[in-house]
């Protein structure tokens, strides 16, 4: 895949899991719509790295990622729907 696959900032922050940083953004006016290259919007990439992350999950840091994910993607359901 291409480094950056058509990533936006909130992508990236979304996917990564830095929920108050893209919520932030999100009430900014960041683009919520956009679409990456595989033609998700932040909050669907980062259900895709949830999905991901389930099917790898190992120990206590997987699960830690898992619940960061998990908070991002709600997170940004409410401030998207505010």
């Amino acid at each position: 895949m291409e480094p950056y696959e058509g990533l936006t900032p909130l992508h990236s922050l979304a996917r990564e899991g830095f929920v108050e940083v893209a919520a932030r953004m999100v009430e900014a006016g960041a683009s919520h719509t956009a679409r990456n290259f595989a033609g998700r919007t932040a909050v669907e990439e980062a259900e895709e790295e949830l999905r991901r992350a389930e099917r790898t999950s190992n120990g206590a840091s997987s699960a830690t990622r898992r619940a960061q994910l998990r908070e991002t993607i709600e997170t940004l359901g409410m401030v998207i729907a505010a």
